[in-house]
């Protein structure tokens, strides 16, 4: 199984990560039943990987953040990682149609959003009638307002 380390900082929760320092390790071994959303992996000890936080497993073609390390007989180490779906799977979520129930720099008035809060500016229209408001003659005026969304 063919694993890349990587150094990636920032946070977690966000499509398209920065990856710098590229480090490929080919001698990995699965501890006992691989599971696929939070792998532990043995690897023979290189204290050059200190530092690393996230991965990328080839055979599951996944990103995987490396959440910690221990050494394991003092010549492996023992790397516990946990899946990053965003990046994993960023091609399909990138190539997705969909309405966004919130954007942050793009918010649309038509969906309701508590966290976005929009100017309500009024507008006006005047228009004069050729006959005037008080078409019998009293003299009474009337006012039409229209309110809404």
């Amino acid at each position: 199984m063919t694993v890349t380390l990587y150094k990636s900082p920032g946070e977690r929760n966000i499509l398209g990560r920065a990856k710098t320092v590229v480090k490929t390790l080919s001698a990995v071994e699965a501890t006992d039943v691989l599971n696929i959303e939070t792998p532990e992996l043995l690897i023979d000890r290189d204290d050059s990987i200190i530092g690393f936080d996230y991965a990328h497993i080839a055979a599951f073609n996944r990103y995987y953040f490396l959440n910690s390390m221990e050494v394991v007989n003092g010549n492996q180490f023992k790397l516990y990682l946990e899946s990053d779906p965003l990046e994993s799977f960023s091609a399909g979520i990138n190539s997705s149609k969909c309405i966004a129930r919130r954007s942050s720099n793009h918010p649309n008035p038509e969906i309701e959003d508590p966290l976005v809060v929009f100017k309500n500016i009024p507008e006006y229209d005047t228009k004069k009638c050729a006959t005037g408001f008080s078409p019998d003659g009293s003299g009474h005026c009337y006012v039409l307002t229209l309110g809404g969304k």
